[in-house]
């Protein structure tokens, strides 16, 4: 394994393999959950796997449809050439899943915006944003997005407000006018 600024990459056994070429086992997601019985029916899945969490939903949206955690996944559409389509489909998909709203957050961890309606729309402008960051000087890299099925509406508006609220005492601290 190789690691840098926060991210881990799996790299081939050459003892094992002396090419350097070999197959990293990739299981399903409801594989996983299912040899894990206490996590069966969870309420939240993080996805972070730098490239692939759009597969991975894509993959698991039958389970998804049925469970409806709330996710938590990193949007990031410059790690495949075809990642805007990608990450597009997979939020239509979770859409078509009952997912109504999206907390989205920079790649620093700052909350951006709570998306609720016109979703595709906003995620289209949202790719614009990223693809202007890749060509015009790279800042914010990738989105972060803590997705909740109509039925967390509840939770998605107050950790929405939570973090309003904390922004303003920070503005507020700081000696501006709140927002």
């Amino acid at each position: 394994m190789r690691t840098a600024l926060g991210t881990a990459t799996l790299m081939p056994d050459l003892a094992a393999n002396p090419g350097g070429v070999g197959e990293l086992p990739v299981r399903p997601l409801s594989d996983i959950l299912r040899d894990h019985p206490r996590f069966q029916h969870p309420r939240l899945i993080k996805i972070d796997t730098d490239g692939s969490d759009f597969e991975i939903l894509h993959a698991s949206i039958d389970m998804i449809c049925e469970l409806q955690p709330v996710l938590f996944f990193e949007y990031d559409p410059t790690f495949h050439r075809d990642g805007i389509r990608m990450g597009m489909q997979a939020i239509a998909e979770l859409q078509a899943a009952g997912y109504e709203h999206f907390l989205v957050y920079d790649n620093f961890g700052h909350f951006m915006d709570r998306i609720g309606a016109d979703v595709i729309t906003r995620f289209a402008d949202l790719n614009r944003y990223i693809m202007s960051h890749l060509c015009f000087g790279r800042q914010i890299c990738y989105l972060d997005v803590c997705a909740f099925a109509a039925k967390d509406a509840d939770l998605a508006i107050q950790l929405h407000q939570h973090h309003r609220d904390a922004i303003d005492a920070h503005v507020r601290h700081a000696g501006w006018q709140p927002i």
